[in-house]
């Protein structure tokens, strides 16, 4: 089999790393799993952190945060819906956890139980961590990256904090291409992590590199497992297009409790957190030196952390 150095060059037997082409963007690479399955990977850009790889594939579906006692809350309805601050939600608490089943800890105090999640559905308070199903080499590949982070107009407005920014993210429904507006002048902070989801600027980029990813890319299909072990029954089934979260609040003043979300008609919409049905679509950054075999595509994909 082909052998590749994502970031680097074979030259007379040595390597010469540096930041990786954008040649590299639509190459496949698998590492991790998953409900016991491999988890395929696609690289969808490059920029200042490395190669940003996005789950080619929708892996689960489950609530971004479940419904409780929340600091910072405006008449209850980060109580009665969860919260959308991307830094204390269960998901990004569950991505970035290798722990066993039952043990991972939750930072916003409510797990993502069965009596807090809407509907009862797709609760995974007792499951492992995302990373458990990664060995201890997959899970040195991934680089642990500073981002920014926008806030929502609760969090901006009421807290100390916003490092950054001079005004409330504009938020509204619609088209990616209008989702950008003052973005980068938005209130914000930074977090540091491994595993999280696209934000709007992310997937923004997806989207615009559809003659490589393919038309309709940024849009998540169903992995078959995923199908296999959703539990809300208005699904569509294995390789259907369907919503996906994104890390992003939605920030304006009526709606402030909503985060962002794709839905399968192409559109950023908003929703309560604790809502059960919106697919999980995870995003890591590779370090650059650690690719072994494979052919890059999307049958015999590149093998990291081997």
């Amino acid at each position: 089999m082909k052998k590749r150095v994502l970031c680097g060059a074979l030259v007379a037997g040595a390597v010469i790393t540096g930041m990786a082409s954008a040649e590299n963007i639509g190459t496949y690479y698998q590492m991790g799993t998953l409900y016991d399955e491999p988890i395929v990977w696609r690289c969808v850009d490059e920029d200042e952190n490395g190669s940003l790889l996005l789950a080619d594939e929708i892996l689960t579906l489950r609530p971004f945060d479940a419904k409780g006692t929340h600091d910072n809350d405006y008449r209850f309805l980060r109580k009665n819906f969860g919260s959308n601050r991307w830094e204390n939600s269960n998901l990004r608490d569950w991505l970035n956890s290798d722990a066993p089943a039952g043990e991972v800890q939750w930072s916003c105090g409510n797990a993502p139980s069965e009596g807090n999640v809407w509907g009862g559905y797709n609760e995974y308070d007792t499951e492992p961590g995302f990373l458990n199903g990664f060995t201890e080499a997959e899970k040195a590949v991934i680089k642990e990256i500073s981002q920014k982070e926008l806030l929502s107009w609760r969090d901006a407005k009421n807290t100390t904090m916003a490092t950054d920014g001079t005004e409330v993210h504009i938020s509204y429904s619609g088209p990616i291409e209008g989702q950008l507006k003052n973005f980068d002048n938005a209130f914000s902070y930074t977090l540091t992590e491994k595993v999280f989801l696209l934000d709007v600027k992310q997937l923004y980029k997806v989207w615009e590199k559809s003659d490589i990813l393919g038309d309709r890319y940024y849009i998540g299909v169903l992995s078959k497992k995923c199908a296999e072990n959703n539990e809300y029954p208005y699904s569509v089934g294995a390789g259907g297009e369907w919503h996906t979260w994104l890390r992003t609040p939605f920030a304006t003043y009526i709606g402030a409790e909503t985060v962002r979300h794709l839905w399968n008609n192409g559109w950023i919409e908003r929703a309560h957190p604790y809502l059960s049905y919106i697919g999980v679509r995870p995003a890591i950054y590779v370090d650059a030196e650690n690719v072994s075999e494979g052919e890059g595509t999307k049958e015999a994909p590149y093998i990291l952390g081997k």
